[in-house]
């Protein structure tokens, strides 16, 4: 199981939102309903704002195995987002997961 952190610009969170959120589709050769990789598998979707950051960009954190990836992230490259590395990855990922816990805490403190 790994994480893996996308950045995709302004222009072209559009393009990535409808990869991300695509309708689950018939397929025209078999007829069976075939269900949004990326809905299924699950990932959480931040603009930088909220991350504390100026740039014009969201960033999308997704957990799986290393075969969803190899099946799906090419849908998502060629939409626009680009897979970050390194040091920037792990910072915008510690954010991600920061803002996450933040949101569990509050929850926890609701539901005492």
């Amino acid at each position: 199981m790994g994480i893996r952190i996308y950045e995709a610009e302004s222009k072209d969170i559009a393009k990535v939102k409808n990869i991300l959120d695509a309708q689950d589709a018939k397929d025209p050769t078999t007829g069976q309903w075939v269900q949004n990789p990326f809905k299924a598998q699950g990932y959480i979707m931040r603009d930088a704002t909220t991350l504390g950051l100026t740039k014009p960009a969201t960033y999308i954190h997704i957990k799986a195995e290393d075969s969803f990836f190899k099946a799906n992230e090419k849908k998502l490259t060629e939409a626009g987002a680009k897979l970050m590395k390194g040091k920037d990855a792990a910072e915008i990922q510690k954010k991600i997961d920061e803002l996450e816990n933040a949101a569990m805490e509050g929850m926890g403190s609701i539901f005492g």
